[in-house]
């Protein structure tokens, strides 16, 4: 990673977060990795971390809370919180109904006030 790549720099009281143009790394159990912004599907929080699960089918186990990861999401307009668990891409959702968004089979669900936030997401086209 060269400087002129390097945009931020998040500290956290365990871990940091390291932001390029084009993604962030993540400490997951072995090393830092790169995730690109374009190659997730969505994230979970799990235990202490959270799940990021990517394009390729692969999903990373890593060792930052949800609301790290949102942060570093909340300047990307196509990502967007759901529920208390889970953030997601909207240019990865193939289907949705009602309150299910659905990626490949994988159905997610937006509850509480976050249902409402994603109700103005997906806008019906009129009819002429």
């Amino acid at each position: 990673m060269n400087n002129d790549e390097l945009l931020e720099f998040f500290e956290d009281s365990r871990q940091s977060l390291y932001v390029v143009k084009n993604g962030f790394f993540v400490k997951t159990d072995e090393k830092w990795e790169k995730v690109r912004y374009v190659e997730i599907l969505w994230v979970r929080a799990f235990e202490n971390g959270s799940v990021v699960f990517l394009t390729d089918g692969k999903s990373l186990m890593v060792n930052h809370r949800l609301w790290r990861i949102e942060e570093i999401l909340q300047d990307h307009a196509n990502f967007v919180r759901i529920n208390r668990s889970e953030i997601v891409n909207l240019n990865a959702i193939d289907g949705f109904e009602g309150n299910c968004y659905y990626i490949g089979k994988n159905p997610l669900y937006a509850t509480g006030v976050y249902r409402q936030r994603m109700e103005g997401v997906f806008i019906k086209a009129k009819q002429q």
